[in-house]
């Protein structure tokens, strides 16, 4: 009995010394958690990295309308570094000036992507709210400004107005509020709303004649101008052109004829489209002396020629044809050149006609270099805008994945400093009763039992988490390959039987098991997108015995994969001629039966073809599906086999067999 108690004892001290070495290492846990960052006015010295990124930011934003490719390249550079240190306010404000920089390329798609991700980043992140630490970002008048000047370039001015309302209402300067009028008053015309459009431009007018801003008072006038003109008062809207033109005594005569180049154009476009055309050809003679004559001229033309004017059309082509501008972008603006040209054929007149052939021929390939020029730019610009989204969002994943982890281990933490006081407890009270200190052991071996099925479990799960990563930017590099080679039509199928792929890896990935119905959605998605890629490589085939019922029969999440992506990566890939996929599903006694078969080039074959990085990430892989298996099997008490052999007889080909029990009752 003594050298029970004895035992007892010396086994409830080592308990003790490892109780408060326990409470030394899960102290130091939490430390580290609780000085994880948390936002950029935090003192902790890794928030002067938040600080540090904030101050590139605002060094990149006052960049950005002068140049902004350069400043899409380095915010892409400085967002992938915020994301990985958890730098919330530097992420939330990176995604801010990546909206903006688009906007200023005109690529208003990309543009609003980026603005919405800044918007879902405004507020606490995710493990803030796990550590109970409540931050929030206000979001600024200059994000709404922004999405209101996108929703512009889309054509959706409703929406643009409904953003210049709210930034108004945040914006404390007022002269960027009385802007915002002017662009709210643009859209109401934009949208024919031209009463209101005329109500907004009055007060602003009032506003302007105040302060003494003749320049502005000019384009109030021409915009007041084309709005009477398209209701039908012609006359009302001609007494406010007349008021636009320039003056001598009220604001500099250059700057007066610059701003009159913008409210001529204003006034012709709306005399046009109301086709009052010999209106609009007194507006233009007479406003010669002001604007640019080379444009203005050309535009003559086209009036005379909507007039019937065929010698007026002639003599302002020539003027035109004397100081020629090539500032043009639109085929449209130089039609008449050519129905002119055509004309002089009919008249007889084929040297001068062959001479405006010439010119409009000469014309039209500037136009068209010109346009060639801005889609290649706009489609490069839109290919490395996905690109990025997409890097953008694996990353994200892999952050979110982390956060998870650190949260895990803070749970564990609690647990094990609840453990640590209860066996404290029980070791202050052993001197008085043997009893409870037996009572004690038995409950630490107890537990000891339970932490050793918690750690399987949590092994299991990190080495899933292991998993993901490395089978989403397999996927990924099969996505953005096509990406790089198709049009934008198809990235767009590509991107969301991706996003269907990644919602469905992340879902079944927080079960041990799942349905065979849930695998096969998986592996379905999978290789229809590697055979996209590779198609011209292999085919495949899904044989599945009619006996089996799909929703009944269970298996461990992503066990197929692995074998299906090193058949097509390592086997099939390396063809020469298309090869064969055959992934077989049959009941033999109580097991699932799971054939995977190629006839690529054969393990040994390909092992000859791989670098040495190839090698080891193939390594990591097998070893990992191999430790999950190995763990499968000791946490659940199943029997999970697996078989690799040869196709055939000189070595080609592989064939994968996995055995995988089912439930009795299954």
């Amino acid at each position: 009995m003594n050298k029970v108690i004895t035992c007892v004892i010396l086994m409830l001290f080592t308990c003790i010394n490892f109780g408060y070495a326990g409470h030394k290492d899960s102290t130091a846990l939490q430390k580290m958690l609780l000085d994880y960052p948390v936002d950029k006015k935090s003192k902790m010295a890794i928030s002067n990295l938040d600080i540090t990124t904030y101050d590139d930011l605002k060094e990149i934003e006052a960049q950005i309308e002068i140049a902004p490719d350069e400043a899409i390249k380095e915010l892409d550079r400085i967002v992938k570094i915020a994301i990985k240190e958890n730098l919330h306010g530097s992420v939330t404000f990176a995604y801010n000036l990546l909206g903006r920089a688009y906007k200023e390329l005109h690529q208003p798609q990309l543009a609003l992507h980026f603005m919405k991700l800044a918007e879902d980043s405004y507020g606490a992140g995710k493990l803030k709210k796990l550590i109970k630490v409540s931050t929030r970002y206000e979001i600024p008048a200059i994000y709404y400004l922004d999405l209101a000047e996108i929703y512009i370039q889309l054509g959706d001015y409703s929406k643009s107005i409904d953003h210049f309302i709210i930034y108004k209402g945040i914006e404390k300067n007022s002269a960027k509020i009385e802007e915002a009028d002017y662009a709210i008053a643009q859209n109401l015309y934009a949208l024919k709303e031209f009463e209101k459009a005329i109500e907004l431009y009055e007060k602003i007018l009032s506003i302007e004649t105040k302060a003494g801003n003749y320049l502005q008072k000019q384009l109030c006038y021409s915009r007041l101008a084309a709005c009477y003109i398209s209701l039908g008062n012609t006359e009302k809207g001609l007494s406010y052109y007349n008021l636009s033109m320039p003056g001598a005594n009220d604001a500099n005569i250059i700057d007066q004829f610059s701003q009159f180049n913008e409210n001529q154009k204003i006034v012709t476009d709306a005399l046009r489209k109301q086709n009052l055309t010999s209106i609009e050809l007194d507006i233009r003679n007479a406003a010669l002396q002001f604007v640019d004559n080379g444009l203005e001229n050309l535009k003559l033309a086209q009036a005379y020629y909507r007039d019937n004017n065929f010698s007026k059309t002639i003599s302002s082509l020539d003027e035109y044809f004397k100081n020629i501008s090539y500032n043009l972008i639109d085929l449209n603006e130089i039609a008449v050149i050519n129905k002119v040209a055509l004309e002089l054929q009919k008249r007889n007149e084929p040297n001068k006609a062959l001479v405006y052939l010439l010119r409009f021929n000469e014309l039209s390939d500037t136009i068209n270099n010109r346009l060639a020029t801005l889609e290649q730019r706009s489609k490069m610009l839109g290919a490395t805008g996905y690109q990025n989204i997409l890097e953008l969002e694996v990353l994200q994943k892999d952050v979110e994945m982390s956060e998870n982890t650190i949260y895990h281990l803070m749970r564990e933490s609690e647990l094990k400093e609840n453990l640590v006081g209860f066996q404290k407890i029980l070791i202050s009270l052993l001197s008085a009763v043997l009893l409870i200190g037996l009572a004690a052991l038995i409950y630490i071996i107890r537990v000891s039992k339970q932490r050793r099925i918690a750690n399987q479990q949590l092994a299991l799960r990190s080495l899933r988490s292991q998993m993901n990563p490395h089978f989403i930017f397999n996927a990924l590099n099969s996505v953005n390959s096509f990406i790089s080679m198709s049009d934008e039509k198809s990235a767009n199928k590509f991107l969301t039987e991706f996003s269907t792929l990644m919602r469905t890896v992340m879902e079944n990935a927080e079960h041990d098991f799942i349905s065979l119905s849930k695998e096969l959605e998986t592996i379905k998605i999978y290789i229809e997108l590697e055979h996209f890629r590779f198609k011209d490589k292999f085919s495949y085939h899904l044989n599945i015995d009619e006996d089996l019922d799909e929703d009944a029969i269970v298996l461990p999440t992503m066990i197929i994969q692995p074998y299906v992506e090193n058949a097509i990566w390592h086997g099939l890939r390396y063809l020469k001629a298309s090869g064969e996929l055959t992934i077989e599903l049959s009941k033999e006694k109580n097991d699932l039966k799971i054939i995977i078969k190629d006839n690529g080039i054969g393990r040994a074959k390909s092992e000859e073809l791989k670098t040495k990085n190839q090698k080891k990430n193939k390594s990591i892989a097998l070893k990992n599906i191999g430790e999950r298996i190995k763990l499968f099997n000791s946490l659940h008490k199943v029997n999970i086999k697996v078989t690799t052999d040869n196709l055939h007889e000189d070595g080609s080909g592989t064939v994968v067999t996995i055995l995988i029990p089912q439930p009795k009752n299954g």
